[in-house]
């Protein structure tokens, strides 16, 4: 089975761009420069354009992604990213992910571009972390196809809930694995009495980051800036990527559809 590994990435540079490798279980699968498309804001920490954004309050309830009829937007999806995202696509082949239950893919950066002078530091190029999804490449194929899978099982599972209990734990998110996710799976509330919410890219989520400077691993906010030679360690597990499971197992998920569906376009445009 082959995978599609995306990554997406925001950079300020400073003299510079930094480089990013991947390692897959520490084996080394590719590196490549981060240059960013546009002069980027360092105050902005957004995945999606204000067009997207517009449109799924227009379109989807925030509190039930289960829905009969998803509707997606005919309209260009490359405006539904930020434009100051950096996107990388990278094919994996069976080699490389294997049957093993437990994967590491780790996410080195190279960065030496700096002005650090007599143990001070003000600037240096800057990289944040905000795509790292990894799926089938028959499902990227065919998003919709899966996504109404997905869909209709949930909406099945929903419409079998009774006691408040079972209501409850359906409307629940911190205990579930998200399918294709690594970031998503990865996040801790900073806040230790606080679950983790579902929304991969906002609130208080941290990720593990460590420091090549400090020589320590260090917690940071999600979308972050790190300054510094680094890298992020992100675990995975196989059953999270092969969404092999049967509908009736689906509930133990979740599944940021929009997400696939971009990551879908963007790549069929990287193909041809």
């Amino acid at each position: 089975m082959s995978y599609i590994l995306s990554l997406g990435f925001k950079s300020i540079i400073y003299k510079e761009p930094a480089i990013v490798r991947i390692y897959i279980d520490d084996r080394f699968v590719d590196e490549f420069t981060v240059e960013p498309p546009r002069v980027c804001s360092e105050d902005n920490h957004s995945l999606w354009s204000d067009i997207r954004d517009k449109f799924w309050i227009k379109n989807y309830s925030k509190l039930d992604h289960a829905q009969k009829s998803k509707k997606f937007p005919t309209l260009n999806t490359n405006d539904f990213f930020n434009e100051d995202l950096i996107f990388k696509t990278i094919e994996l082949d069976s080699s490389v992910i294997d049957n093993t239950n437990k994967h590491k893919l780790r996410l080195e950066i190279i960065n030496a571009n700096n002005n650090y002078t007599n143990g001070f530091m003000t600037k240096s190029t800057l990289v944040g972390l905000y795509i790292a999804h990894l799926v089938p490449k028959q499902i990227l194929k065919e998003p919709i196809n899966f996504i109404n899978k997905f869909q209709d099982s949930k909406m099945k599972i929903k419409s079998t809930q009774s006691g408040v209990g079972e209501i409850k734990s359906y409307y629940k998110y911190d205990n579930r694995s998200v399918f294709f996710e690594i970031i998503g799976n990865n996040l801790t509330s900073n806040d230790h009495d606080a679950p983790r919410t579902a929304e991969p890219f906002g609130g208080w989520n941290t990720l593990t980051y460590y420091n090549n400077y400090t020589k320590a691993n260090e917690r940071i906010l999600s979308t972050e800036w790190v300054g510094s030679r680094g890298y992020w360690d992100l675990p995975f597990e196989t059953e999270w990527i092969t969404a092999q499971k049967s509908t009736s197992e689906f509930g133990k998920y979740d599944l940021t559809d929009d997400l696939l569906y971009f990551i879908a376009h963007k790549y069929k445009q990287y193909e041809n």
